[in-house]
């Protein structure tokens, strides 16, 4: 946080005070003693400044050690074989939907069973006093986003502190038809930007899905109900619920018996 601050502030600065003016117009400006003083700082020029690119070099590894840091549970998440799905936890979520089928937990547990093991990457079930529980997760992978605009912010950062380097401000007269390159890491900035957009689209707007569809037996008839939670997104998660719901309903069919509540939340 200090050195993002830092790098703000100093490009207020850098802003603020015209770079690479003819040194006249500074001394005009701010007098003798303050121009000899931002001079020597390098405010003048400063993208170009030693402490300028070292900030930028700070920052970047800050961001990669960081990440490196955090990636250690990320792929405790990414890799694992056999994820936990715990039923009490699930059953204790505001978010469900439920209705009621006149087949059997048994029959149901034939259909649903391999729908899940194809949808879902990781599938588990579990059966209960009264009936059967299927867990699916999906979109692990989404835990990477962070990663990405990680990725993207060093690419960026990267690519100002080749150009900072590297670059050069110039005048040239450009004949029609051709073209003058004069900062290498205008293409890294190009990349960054991009893989920026795609890294705020996963971060903000997928998240990492699990669903659990509980079958309990009745009297008569089997109650279904689907729940779900996320590691983010928890508006978009209940529209996954009712939308999964929606499907099973779909894809299955729902024998409803007389006098049973029909597709609905609870």
């Amino acid at each position: 946080m200090f050195l993002l601050l830092t790098l703000a502030a100093t490009s207020i600065v850098g802003t603020l005070i015209p770079q690479n003016e003819d040194p006249a117009a500074y001394v005009q400006a701010y007098g003798d003693f303050v121009f000899r003083l931002f001079s020597t700082l390098g405010i003048f020029d400063m993208y170009h400044s030693w402490w300028f690119q070292s900030l930028l070099l700070l920052l970047t590894a800050n961001i990669v050690v960081c990440s490196i840091d955090r990636l250690s549970a990320t792929r405790n998440i990414l890799f694992v074989k056999n994820p936990s799905f715990n039923v009490s936890k699930f059953r204790g979520l505001k978010n469900k939907e439920t209705f009621d089928d006149d087949r059997s937990p048994e029959q149901l547990r034939k259909l649903y069973l391999p729908y899940f093991e194809r949808v879902f990457r990781h599938s588990h079930l579990e059966n209960t006093d009264k009936g059967f529980c299927l867990f699916g997760e999906k979109g692990c992978w989404t835990r990477l986003g962070v990663y990405t605009v990680h990725l993207s912010v060093i690419l960026l950062l990267v690519g100002g502190l080749i150009g900072s380097i590297f670059g050069f401000d110039g005048f040239v007269n450009i004949p029609e038809g051709e073209a003058v390159t004069s900062d290498p890491g205008v293409w890294l900035v190009c990349m960054g930007f991009i893989v920026m957009i795609i890294g705020c689209y996963i971060t903000f707007f997928m998240s990492h899905q699990q669903f659990c569809v509980e079958v309990v037996e009745k009297s008569n008839y089997s109650r279904i109900i689907v729940s779900g939670k996320a590691n983010k997104n928890k508006l978009g998660v209940h529209f996954s619920i009712f939308g999964f719901g929606a499907v099973l309903v779909t894809y299955f069919g729902v024998n409803y018996l007389p006098g049973l509540h029909s597709y609905g939340s609870v």
